[in-house]
């Protein structure tokens, strides 16, 4: 659904934002036949979780003016929320012990994609 309002608006661009993207990892964690495999993308969906947590505490809906569009953005940040946990409830993931490096690691790359990628997207194409 967010691909066609996205879409519809023309502004595609915004499927490369942290939420979009984090739909898209849990998509291929929920899709993968080996989940063993994909442990660290497992690990960092869990510690992009606070972009949903944030979305939903203060949603910046003044664009949405579509049909269920208001709506899809409620349960697309919900479900974001609940994929993690259905991974692990149904034993499929684990939560690995985290170290101070792959803690730090998850939060530089959220910070490089953030401040280096997403602004440059933007300076392209404003």
């Amino acid at each position: 659904c967010t691909v066609v309002y996205k879409y519809a608006r023309g502004s595609v661009l915004f499927l490369l934002q942290p939420c979009h993207v984090l739909t898209m990892a849990e998509i291929v964690l929920l899709a993968w036949p080996r989940p063993r495999q994909m442990d660290s993308l497992f690990d960092f969906v869990l510690h992009w979780q606070w972009s949903a947590i944030l979305a939903l505490a203060q949603p910046d809906l003044r664009d949405y003016g579509m049909i269920g569009e208001v709506e899809n953005f409620f349960v697309q940040h919900i479900l974001m929320l609940f994929v993690p946990a259905f991974l692990i409830h149904s034993r499929r993931f684990t939560i690995r012990k985290g170290t101070a490096y792959s803690v730090l690691f998850v939060q530089a790359t959220s910070t490089l994609y953030h401040f280096v990628f997403l602004e440059s997207v933007n300076i392209l194409f404003s």
